[in-house]
């Protein structure tokens, strides 16, 4: 008997790092107790995503004003848009920055120059630090950019100790309130949208505040690894490792036609996931089977996997656009975001 339980007592020993393990997988999976992904150390990863502002959101909440775009708008974008051509330039009307990211300005601040001919231009700015290096429009506004810089020059505030020192500057005392920037703006059925924007708010000429969102926009975006590319170009591979999964936990399809359907992922205040079919707008049965067992699944989803867009008018975007495909191999999910051509 003591032999027995001798041995026993060391098999389940041998066994609690092999149960814990697959305990963590299983609990730390996009699909919370429901299963966990077929890629290698995926709970290592999921615990580790975030997408959040860098500093503090309280910033955020008294200085900046953002909206919400709600998924009824964003239904009829997609009727509206779902056939219309990109446009070749998403910085078309805005100002756009330049240096070291490419960037969209969501609000000018040539709307409150002092010099009135510049408020009707486009500003072509560079950062870091921000500064303009000329306006774009009519003869009068593009002749406005030397009295302006002369009389109201921005200049590096060489004091400022702090160690964003490069993003901070002196400007003239009409650089006053938010700003915020869109790196890599990109085309997405009838919204510009990035997944990375700064956030910078002016007193009268002193930048006060500054932050911008880390990480990537959704998990499975965050999970595809490289340096080259933008955040829009791994949404749309982080597609194939979110097919994986609904794949994995969704029995393929029997019937010999594939099944292919638009549907929209949405996303609530709470970060709970959920979809809704965009087209066919009249879909067969078996479009409807597939669709429910899609919608299944992605409720499933742990809140927070997928966040929101922000908009070059200055929202949220809570949803993604997503082509899917079903059939014998199972799901093949691909957003309809267009990828950004860093046109200026």
């Amino acid at each position: 008997m003591k032999n027995y339980l001798k041995t026993l007592l060391g098999t389940s020993l041998l066994l609690i790092p092999a149960v814990s393990l697959f305990a963590q997988r299983y609990v730390d999976s996009p699909l919370g107790s429901e299963g966990f992904p077929d890629y290698q150390s995926d709970y290592e990863y999921l615990t580790r995503y975030s997408y959040k502002y860098k500093h503090d959101t309280d910033g955020i909440k008294r200085l900046f004003q953002i909206d919400t775009v709600s998924w009824d708008e964003m239904r009829e974008y997609y009727d509206r848009y779902v056939n219309a051509v990109p446009p070749a330039n998403v910085y078309a009307g805005k100002d756009s920055v330049g240096g070291i990211w490419n960037m969209l300005m969501v609000r000018s601040p040539l709307a409150d120059a002092p010099v009135k001919e510049a408020r009707s231009g486009r500003g072509v700015w560079i950062f870091p630090p921000l500064k303009l290096r000329g306006i774009q429009g009519d003869k009068s506004a593009v002749a406005a950019f030397d009295r302006l810089v002369k009389k109201y020059p921005l200049k590096t505030d060489v004091k400022n100790k702090d160690k964003s020192a490069s993003f901070a500057a002196v400007a003239p005392k009409w650089f006053d309130g938010s700003l915020i920037l869109l790196d890599d703006p990109a085309y997405y059925m009838g919204f510009v949208v990035s997944g990375t924007p700064w956030f910078f708010y002016y007193d009268e000429g002193r930048l006060v505040y500054s932050t911008y969102m880390e990480g990537a926009p959704d998990y499975y975006s965050s999970r595809v690894l490289g340096l080259d590319g933008s955040w829009a170009d791994r949404i749309t591979k982080g597609m194939y490792l979110f097919s994986l999964d609904a794949s994995r936990e969704i029995p393929p399809a029997t019937s010999e036609e594939p099944i292919e359907f638009t549907w929209l992922l949405t996303i609530d205040s709470k970060g709970k996931q959920d979809a809704q079919l965009l087209a066919p707008k009249t879909p067969d049965e078996a479009t409807q089977w597939a669709f429910k067992r899609l919608r299944g699944f992605v409720r499933r989803l742990r809140h927070g996997i997928f966040h929101g867009l922000y908009t070059s008018d200055g929202r949220i975007l809570p949803g993604r656009y997503i082509q899917a495909q079903y059939d014998k191999r199972g799901w093949l999910f691909r957003d309809l975001i267009t990828l950004p051509k860093g046109k200026r």
